[in-house]
């Protein structure tokens, strides 16, 4: 028994080696206008924007609470047209980028971005054809027409994937309940109020830093 375990053993750590080897040659890195190219030994590629991948740095210098890991760093922040002035791929298949903007680095790790891939094998994007008309209602139109309200807005929801209800006020318990009434606790509460050196959400640490 205790030779057939060590046999064992010695199999997966070789295999675990055999696929340690594969994977440092697994991924080719190309620079292209815009965004990065990863492509595999499979004969697959995936596309990732430079503004996508400076908005997703994972790292706790200005970008991630390091306590709570939730992303600090707006689409604000940095230049819309930001670009890698290097990039290099370790061995154990972590990408390093040092970027335009004020010379920020990046890690990712190969396996988070293949499993995030948003354009795999992409040869042709068609330009969007989504108006601001076609997600946008107006509330005073349906006055106590409720149901019908309700179901605009899961049709634009089913279909788009976000609406826009004009004229709808500020009340924040009203427009919950037109969406079901039911949310998620986080972190910071029921609700979360996106301003610094507020003193309504449950915790606060990453607010104003």
């Amino acid at each position: 028994m205790l030779k057939n375990f060590i046999k064992l053993k010695q199999i997966q750590q070789y295999f675990k080696i055999s696929y340690k080897h594969l994977s440092n040659t697994y991924f080719q890195i190309e620079n292209k206008s815009n965004y990065l190219r990863v492509k595999d030994n499979n004969n697959n590629y995936h596309d990732f924007h430079y503004f996508w991948l400076r908005h997703n740095c994972s790292c706790f210098k200005g970008c991630n609470n390091a306590q709570t890991k939730e992303r600090t760093i707006s689409t604000t922040d940095f230049p819309i047209d930001v670009y890698p002035l290097t990039q290099t791929l370790s061995k154990d298949n972590i990408l390093t980028i040092e970027w335009s903007d004020a010379n920020h680095v990046s890690k990712f790790d190969m396996n988070y971005l293949i499993e995030n891939s948003y354009a795999k094998n992409i040869t042709h994007v068609n330009e969007p054809i989504i108006k601001l008309s076609d997600v946008e209602i107006d509330y005073n139109k349906y006055k106590t027409q409720t149901l019908e309200y309700f179901k605009d807005c899961k049709i634009r929801l089913d279909t788009y994937g976000s609406v826009i209800v004009r004229n709808r006020g500020i009340d924040t318990e009203a427009i919950i309940q037109d969406f079901g009434g039911e949310l998620f606790h986080s972190h910071f509460g029921r609700l979360e109020d996106l301003k610094t050196d507020n003193t309504t959400n449950k915790n606060t640490d990453q607010l104003g830093n």
